[in-house]
């Protein structure tokens, strides 16, 4: 979180969390999932 986030660019905490979940379910592919983001697993899936 150090490297990719700026700590010192957010007003809450609850703003910081915010971006790593969205950044998480949007942009980190996952082995579980098959190297595919959470977001692109649900739409393959057929949710939306």
């Amino acid at each position: 979180m150090y490297i990719d986030f700026d700590i010192n660019n957010y007003n809450t905490v609850q703003e910081f969390i915010d971006d790593i979940v969205w950044d998480n379910n949007n942009f980190r592919p996952s082995y579980a999932l098959q190297y595919k983001n959470p977001v692109e697993y649900r739409t393959q899936l057929g949710f939306k």
